[in-house]
């Protein structure tokens, strides 16, 4: 957990800045939010679940990232006072408390409702030019802006604000870049429900696979007591039908090294009235990744994700889900690293352009921006500190995406 210096002076002094100048502001929010907090500067955490005697690096977070603290009793891992939390993505992690702001985003900005999660520029006039640089202001990651005016006699344009040292900055952006970019990760909206989905994982042992493992068409899978849920995602994936017996398998899987394992995922989307359909639906996930066996045993390790099939109930066409592709290439991560991971991964997060990288890409395959976060810790091993030193030389520091 290193600290970057540069990073948290900048991060620092903007909050405190912007705390000085909105803070009688922060009783016009609803309370829901008052209990976010924020990361102090970029980080990994650790999986809730301890496996065989080790967490799994499953989460990096950029320095300004919103969170619930879960409960208020740290946890100690080798030494470490960790927290468990709940991202804006909403993925339930352990972080380390140090990390961890003492302040709560109402108390650090007030009223402001915008955090650019990357640079951007942002047009001092209603209408601008970007190309030109006395047009717009280039706007730092971690810059909070307060909504001052939605209506300005322009169709659509939204007026925001913030402070920067002693200089007020006063900017506009239309509503539909402001929804665009928001959606793709590019900001965070704090006048929303954070997290805004509640995920409930299932894996399904009747579809999923061991290592070597085959499933043939026309086999039937019983379905074990309270796993229903099975027969859902198997309608999702196309992967079988359900009988009376269990599963009607559609279609052949499983081969020599690999093993498959399929999830349910149960979504709230709390953007929606409680008695609303559109509140909650699923997504399915299938992972086809690398195994081999360990010795004589018949016991084997997972070393690598080499392809997900993903669907959302709520993405169809012609009232059918659209299944989306994620082969490992998309990534280009080495595959050699799990002696530095110690669990299978796709992607590995070593540093902060990996992070983005990595969400760009599965905002673009999946259309979401908070799913793609909750995804990408399904798909993310990260190496262990020691190995992220910089300029050590290890496989996790050299590569690119």
């Amino acid at each position: 957990m290193v600290q970057s210096s540069i990073m948290w002076i900048r991060f620092t002094t903007l909050w405190l800045v912007i705390f000085g100048f909105t803070a009688t502001c922060a009783q016009l929010y609803a309370a829901e939010g008052d209990d976010l907090h924020y990361t102090l500067y970029r980080t990994w955490a650790l999986a809730p679940q301890e496996s065989e005697n080790a967490f799994k690096i499953v989460a990096f977070l950029p320095e300004a990232y919103l969170f619930r603290i879960l409960q208020s009793d740290a946890e100690d891992v080798s030494g470490n006072s960790y927290s468990r939390v709940i991202t804006q993505d909403g993925v339930e992690i352990l972080l380390y408390s140090g990390a961890i702001s003492d302040w709560t985003f109402r108390q650090a900005v007030g009223s402001h409702e915008i955090i650019f999660n990357r640079p951007y520029r942002l047009c001092k006039t209603p209408r601008c030019d970007k190309i030109f640089e006395e047009q717009a202001w280039e706007i730092a990651r971690g810059e909070a802006f307060k909504i001052t005016d939605g209506d300005l006699g322009y169709s659509d344009i939204v007026q925001i604000s913030a402070t920067r040292g002693n200089e007020i900055l006063q900017g506009y952006i239309s509503g539909e870049e402001l929804e665009a970019l928001s959606r793709n990760g590019a900001l965070t909206r704090t006048d929303r429900r954070v997290p805004r989905y509640n995920i409930r994982r299932y894996k399904s042992e009747a579809l999923s696979t061991q290592c070597g493992q085959q499933r043939e068409a026309g086999g039937i899978e019983p379905v074990i007591e309270g796993e229903q849920y099975s027969e859902r995602l198997a309608q999702l994936l196309k992967m079988g039908t359900p009988v009376e017996e269990g599963i009607e398998i559609q279609k052949n899987y499983g081969s020599e090294g690999y093993q498959y394992s399929f999830y349910l995922y149960e979504v709230e989307d709390q953007a929606w009235e409680a008695e609303s359909p559109e509140r909650y639906f699923q997504m399915a996930a299938g992972f086809k990744t690398r195994c081999m066996p360990l010795g004589d045993s018949s016991q084997s390790v997972e070393t690598f994700i080499e392809h997900v099939v993903f669907v959302n109930s709520r993405n169809q066409i012609n009232d059918e889900p659209v299944q989306v592709d994620l082969p490992s290439s998309l990534f280009n991560t080495p595959q050699d690293l799990l002696q530095y991971t110690n669990d299978a991964y796709m992607v590995s997060i070593n540093k902060p352009e990996h992070f983005e990288s990595a969400i760009a890409i599965l905002t673009r395959k999946i259309g979401d921006r908070i799913l793609a976060g909750y995804m990408l810790t399904e798909l993310n091993r990260s190496c262990r500190s020691e190995m992220r030193v910089q300029y050590s030389g290890s496989a996790c520091r050299i590569y690119d995406y």
